[in-house]
């Protein structure tokens, strides 16, 4: 008999890597734009924004970002365009942008001696990455350096603790999915208005684990919404259903999100 295989995604969608080891998906790009409409609220609306330029000055001061400023060769903003810049919370220019962040991230970690000790680098090679003479750590220190800056947003956003401990995410949405088996009696159909709840009410295999909680962190931190949607398909399927696996052939695939809400606790 031959087999029966899900249809092939449309094109519009994109490759992925799933939250299941080495597992590549195709997620729908509708799932994706439901996520970016209704789940970047709250915690995690701001986990992908870093800092406020607010928060920036009120760490370095007018007198500190118009000499960073100049020291890259710019002109040196005025009192009242830092003032424009806190109020629509945006610096045109992102590399002064990023140079300003990374002179805030090196002064709330301690300064340039203790980012140095952190990312096992020396105080001049931290000094020209916080000056923008080199884009970059090389080396381990590169991802030591992201991973810093990273947990720094999650204790921001309110998804880790002060003292680093990642909180419990509670996952509710309500999907359109797909169902699909593979396999010589396998089969694809569509669900509307599924009701999915990652809150350990059913039991605790409905809860998101560590792993996978801190990589949909790191999803939305950075901008990996079609991520996010692999790593909801791929629990759905493996700890919250039964599938045996989960990749284009097996388990749930989102064509549609709404309602969604995350908590953190």
């Amino acid at each position: 008999m031959a087999q029966h295989r899900p249809p092939v995604r449309p094109k519009g969608t994109a490759p992925v890597s799933a939250a299941t080891g080495s597992t590549t998906v195709h997620v729908a790009t509708s799932a994706v734009e439901g996520f970016i409409d209704k789940g970047l609220t709250g915690e995690l609306g701001s986990l992908n924004r870093g800092a406020s330029v607010k928060e920036i000055r009120s760490t370095l001061g007018t007198n500190d970002i118009q000499r960073i400023v100049g020291a890259t060769g710019k002109k040196p903003p005025s009192e009242r365009t830092i003032r424009r810049w806190v109020q629509q919370d945006r610096i045109p220019d992102a590399h002064i942008a990023e140079i300003l962040d990374r002179h805030r991230f090196v002064t709330e970690t301690g300064g340039v001696a203790a980012v140095a000790q952190q990312v096992g680098r020396s105080a001049s090679s931290v000094r020209k990455w916080v000056n923008g003479r080199q884009d970059n750590f090389r080396g381990s220190a590169k991802e030591d350096a992201a991973r810093q800056r990273l947990e720094e947003n999650m204790i921001r956003a309110g998804v880790m603790t002060s003292t680093g401990i990642l909180k419990t995410v509670t996952i509710k949405f309500v999907a359109t999915v797909e169902v699909r088996v593979s396999g010589p009696k396998g089969y694809s159909y569509t669900t509307k208005d599924r009701q999915f709840n990652f809150d350990g009410g059913m039991d605790a295999s409905s809860l998101l684990g560590r792993d996978d909680t801190y990589e949909l962190a790191v999803a939305v931190a950075n901008g990996e919404h079609a991520r996010v949607i692999a790593i909801l398909e791929a629990h759905a399927s493996t700890r919250y259903a039964a599938f045996e696996d989960y990749d284009d052939e097996n388990g749930f695939h989102i064509s549609s999100i709404t309602g969604l809400t995350m908590s953190w606790r």
